[in-house]
């Protein structure tokens, strides 16, 4: 342990009725870093037990695609300079879990579309899709209650 780790007598506090797993993940976990430090640690071990290769896109695809939608954070572009695609189509499922990290490509399709089906009448109230693609990536949407109002 380092100077900078929980000592336990403060995970016990944290966590008073935690499974001694769940203590044990917490104390031995890694800190948070970088995007590509931690693709970095989590690359080989999908590698190796999928074998999958993943690919990352290149600054100016990262920059058409951000142009084609909105603006991006920096930890977006990251992502995506680590990896963008993979060799085999499930490698790609497990990114994040339960979802799929979107290839450049495809991204910027299924923006267009949201875009469109924002804009449709039949839904409702349009949405200001020109105010909400000036937010950057990962920005929450507001809420809208059933009359379409805020």
């Amino acid at each position: 342990m380092s100077n900078s780790d929980l000592d336990l007598a403060t995970v016990l506090r944290i966590l008073p009725r935690a499974e001694a797993d769940d203590v044990d993940r917490l104390v031995t976990s890694t800190r948070p870093t970088s995007v590509r430090r931690q693709w970095e640690r989590l690359r080989p071990v999908l590698t190796t037990n999928l074998h999958v290769e993943y690919f990352g896109a290149t600054d100016e695809a990262i920059t058409a695609a951000e142009t084609a939608t909105c603006p991006w954070t920096d930890e977006m572009r990251e992502l995506y300079r680590c990896v963008e695609r993979a060799d085999d189509r499930r490698g790609m499922l497990l990114l994040p879990p339960a979802f799929e990290l979107l290839s450049l490509d495809r991204l910027v399709e299924m923006h267009a579309l949201w875009g469109r089906l924002a804009g449709e009448p039949s839904y409702g109230p349009a949405d200001d899709v020109a105010a909400e693609v000036t937010k950057p990536a990962g920005t929450p949407a507001v809420a809208c209650q059933v009359d379409g109002t805020t």
